[in-house]
């Protein structure tokens, strides 16, 4: 199965009308075939600010206050283990690491720009 979020709710139900739209939201349709790069995103505020992306096998932590990142990867003998400081030179996770802070900035822009009149 694909990681999906809540924001995944809204184009995947505007899908099932079969009207034609052009998604400008966040988030994606599930029932979308072609989609082939697929994240979530998830914001964690209980403690801080903690930002997390995970693209099916990897799992980018930020731990904005102390600009800490830790990597696991759920696929290895050990998903427990912070794995960044060994792949953080690695092209995808780079590229892993400039999609959860867009993700971040997206959404702050949002709450910022989106409040009611």
């Amino acid at each position: 199965s694909l990681p999906t979020n809540l924001m995944d709710v809204m184009p995947t139900m505007a899908s099932y009308s079969g009207q034609e739209m052009t998604n400008y939201t966040l988030g994606r349709n599930l029932n979308d075939s072609f989609s082939k790069n697929r994240v979530s995103f998830f914001i964690d505020t209980r403690n801080g600010l903690t930002l997390f992306i995970f693209d099916g096998r990897y799992i980018l932590k930020h731990i904005v206050p102390t600009d800490e990142y830790l990597l696991f990867d759920i696929n290895s003998d050990n998903p427990l283990k912070d794995i960044y400081n060994e792949s953080n030179k690695n092209e995808n996770i780079i590229k892993l690491k400039e999609l959860l802070n867009a993700y971040y900035q997206a959404t702050r822009y949002l709450m910022f720009n989106n409040k009611k009149q």
